[in-house]
């Protein structure tokens, strides 16, 4: 059996995303540094933001009965149609970058979910899944880094 390269419809769709000035400015280093290409390395630790988040979830929802409140709870979000979501005030003092990335379009479907599930904007589940994809790769980069160091001695 083949399987196609590619599949059917769109692949990529382009997506802004809103970080603030600090994040930003630790990602861009990220890429300039580590000689990443912008789109990839936003789309990898995305992917691996929300990898690493539904782990923890899961482990939360083990431990106690959290799993049948959220369920209770999302019910309720998607009977009742609109959901509010936290948007944050753009003023002078809140400082931050824009930039694009293509995401695909299967993902961005399941991230929307995910939005509307949790009561957050788009913009705020991929910000977070960013956020906590660069953790995931500076804690490892760093245990790297330690590893290197230490062998050398």
């Amino acid at each position: 059996m083949v399987f196609p390269l590619r599949p059917p419809g769109a692949r990529y769709v382009r997506r802004t995303i809103y970080l603030h000035q600090r994040l930003a400015w630790q990602f861009r280093n990220l890429v300039i540094h580590g000689s990443w290409q912008l789109a990839d390395l936003a789309r990898v630790m995305i992917i691996v933001g929300l990898t690493i988040r539904e782990l923890h979830e899961m482990e939360e929802d083990i431990r106690g009965t959290h799993e049948l409140i959220t369920g209770v709870e999302a019910l309720t979000r998607l009977t009742r149609g609109r959901v509010s979501r936290p948007y944050h005030k753009r003023g002078a003092n809140r400082k931050g970058v824009w930039f694009t990335v293509h995401i695909p379009a299967g993902f961005l479907a399941h991230v929307a979910t995910y939005a509307r599930m949790n009561g957050r904007s788009q913009n705020h589940v991929l910000t977070m899944f960013l956020r906590d994809g660069m953790l995931c790769y500076l804690t490892g980069y760093n245990r790297f880094l330690r590893a290197l160091s230490s062998a050398g001695n």
